[in-house]
């Protein structure tokens, strides 16, 4: 389900920073089989994930969105990529996405948390000014 992806999502995150941070050839050369398999694993989950998500009318239209998205935004990661290498080398480019992968992997978590209901009974914070319980907001 969406915890498998988001913890897919969290492996391609550290598959980046074992890049980032690999002492010789050698286990970067893992670290890239690691993130090409789980890379691989959250374009088809993400995929087949919206396929069973939305009606079937829509499909076409949903799918031609998601490819947009995901293709048009590659030229701007290679981008950035390319600056950070040039910059300061590959292990930084490489940390820098591990880091936006990662937070990515948070957002979705934090989304399916709040989504799930699992933090709807805890108790509301207290305002700071007065001890009251503040209307509508849930602490997270």
């Amino acid at each position: 389900g969406q915890m498998e992806m988001i913890k897919t999502v969290g492996f391609v995150a550290a598959a980046l920073f074992c890049i980032a941070a690999a002492p010789v050839v050698a286990v970067a050369m893992l670290a890239l089989f690691a993130l090409g398999l789980s890379g691989t694993t959250v374009i088809i989950a993400a995929q087949t994930n919206l396929q069973l998500r939305v009606d079937d009318g829509m499909i076409g239209r949903i799918l031609a969105l998601y490819s947009i998205a995901f293709i048009g935004s590659k030229p701007f990661g290679g981008l950035l990529a390319g600056w950070l290498m040039q910059v300061s080398g590959p292990r930084l480019a490489f940390a820098v996405s591990g880091v936006l992968v990662a937070l990515t992997a948070a957002g979705l978590g934090l989304h399916e948390y709040r989504s799930s209901g699992a933090g709807a009974n805890r108790p509301r914070p207290l305002d700071a000014t007065d001890g009251t319980v503040r209307s509508g907001s849930r602490p997270g």
